[in-house]
């Protein structure tokens, strides 16, 4: 027996792709201690950077000035306007 009968009767011949060999998808389980390790980063962090930040308060726009005119006055001043 030589190499190569040993290789033939040994090895899976099925191809290999990203889904696993022979078309099923390979289960990937991520372990417990990762997922905790992660969420507990992500929660000082956020904690963190909300210890660190000021609380933000809504801009307000400025008010236009705008005062109340009524009609008559309104005809005068683009008679006025006209006039210059």
């Amino acid at each position: 027996m030589d190499l190569g009968d040993i290789y033939s009767n040994n090895v899976n011949k099925s191809q290999i792709n990203m889904h696993g060999t022979g078309g099923m998808p390979v289960s990937r389980e991520r372990d417990p201690q990762i997922k905790k390790l992660e969420n507990d980063v992500f929660s000082s962090i956020q904690s963190k950077l909300n210890d660190e930040l000021p609380p933000q308060q809504p801009e307000q726009a400025p008010q236009p000035e705008v005062k109340p005119v009524n009609f008559a006055d309104a005809l005068k001043e683009l008679r006025d306007l006209g006039k210059s």
